[in-house]
């Protein structure tokens, strides 16, 4: 079945759900790992600062090579792309079960951050170039709704399987279920070949646009802005549970819930922020509203003195607002990006993403290891309130020309 086949409505449906599946797959992995650390620590005899370092190392390869995959996916697409992607991560997960020390897990959460390089360039561009402008917020939506999801599905179906069993048996299920995604992304294949739809490009004049890419303001402003969020995010993401267990005192599986609150909190925000989107203009409106909100209804789990039951109603509520930013964001991200680039553009920007998951792990891990987990909340009050600051800047440099890629 080609594109041609298909009504525009339905064609966009097919390639935003294919690349929601790459995606998902993609935040699905980067916790596979992060969310065994309570289980995994003790049989390990290693510190939760080296568990972040973990992290560091993965988010640090991959948002460098992120910044290069773009100019492949500009150049070749990213459908072949996505698909060594979910590959390489399933396989490095399941290698990760037979670990036997703490280097064997770091050289392979090094393969896995090689596959995770490319979705962010392959799988906006493919959104960019293959769905309809009138349908593309919500395909953003999706997009980050997907990864969304995949950070919440990870440790509930992780920590189940490592509670019943153990963490290596987990990690091997977890890897199972990627290699069923790569099935139905390969059969998938021509749907989201963008060959059609790239304008014709040289090697060299990649190369050069993309260090001028560089010098855009709007572009390095992005990048804080997602190094910001994203440190906030990450920070719930790997050490939120290892937080909660220090404050509260409960079962593992029941701490589990106030990440996945916070992410499906997250989810429903995302698509509430794909509506918004599409029916607005002011999108540095909505990213500061959202990120004030999320600021504030975060700090008071800092305290530690929030019953658990409100400290699930407080994530979830914090990451509704965060995540109603992410469709305006990328939507802004787009304009700035010239035609022809949004491989290298989105490449660029989200190296923000990876450089806040990379350092994020690792700082809070000491606060951990000190027995200060209300020093994770507390951080991402902080972080939130910078990227309201990041926001703000980008909102007063005015509006670049829109990009028609």
């Amino acid at each position: 079945m080609t594109t041609e086949t298909l009504a525009s409505p339905r064609r966009d449906g097919v390639v935003i759900g294919l690349v929601g599946c790459a995606h998902f797959f993609s935040h699905f992995f980067q916790l596979a790992l992060a969310s065994m650390f309570p289980v995994l620590q003790p049989d390990l005899g290693v510190t939760y600062t080296q568990l972040g370092l973990l992290m560091t190392v993965f988010y640090t390869v991959s948002g460098t090579l992120q910044a290069f995959a773009g100019i492949v996916v500009d150049r070749y697409g990213g459908n072949r792309l996505i698909l060594f992607g979910v590959s390489t991560m399933a396989i490095a997960t399941g290698a990760m079960a037979f670990a036997d020390s703490y280097w064997t897990l770091m050289a392979l959460i090094v393969v896995s951050a090689i596959g995770n390089s490319i979705f962010h360039p392959a799988d906006l561009s493919i959104l960019s170039l293959k769905v309809s402008k009138q349908r593309l917020g919500r395909g953003y939506s999706v997009h980050q709704l997907s990864g969304t999801l995949g950070y919440a599905t990870s440790p509930a179906i992780g920590l189940s399987i490592a509670v019943a069993y153990d963490w290596r048996t987990a990690l091997m299920v977890l890897a199972a279920l990627g290699l069923i995604a790569v099935v139905i992304l390969t059969l998938a294949q021509p749907m989201l070949d963008t060959r059609e739809r790239r304008p014709a490009t040289t090697a060299a004049g990649e190369a050069s646009s993309f260090f001028q890419l560089f010098g855009n303001t709007a572009i390095f402003l992005g990048f804080g802005y997602f190094l910001f969020t994203a440190g906030a995010g990450k920070a719930m993401d790997t050490l939120g549970i290892a937080a909660f267990d220090q404050i509260y005192h409960e079962p593992v599986q029941t701490l589990a819930f106030g990440v996945t609150a916070y992410l499906l909190g997250g989810a429903a925000g995302i698509i509430a922020g794909g509506i918004l989107a599409d029916r607005t203009e002011r999108h540095d409106r909505v990213a500061v509203t959202g990120l004030i909100i999320a600021a504030c209804l975060i700090a008071p789990v800092a305290t530690g003195m929030v019953p658990f039951a409100l400290t699930l109603v407080l994530c979830a509520a914090t990451g509704f607002a965060a995540g109603a930013t992410g469709p305006s964001r990328d939507l802004l991200i787009r304009a700035a990006a010239p035609k022809g680039a949004t491989g290298k553009v989105f490449g660029l920007v989200y190296c923000g993403l990876d450089a806040g998951s990379a350092l994020s792990p690792f700082l809070f891990g000491m606060f951990l290891d000190a027995k200060m987990p209300g020093a994770i909340f507390l951080g991402m009050a902080v972080l939130y309130t910078l990227a309201i600051t990041t926001a703000i800047a980008v909102s007063r440099r005015g509006r670049v020309e829109p990009a028609t890629a």
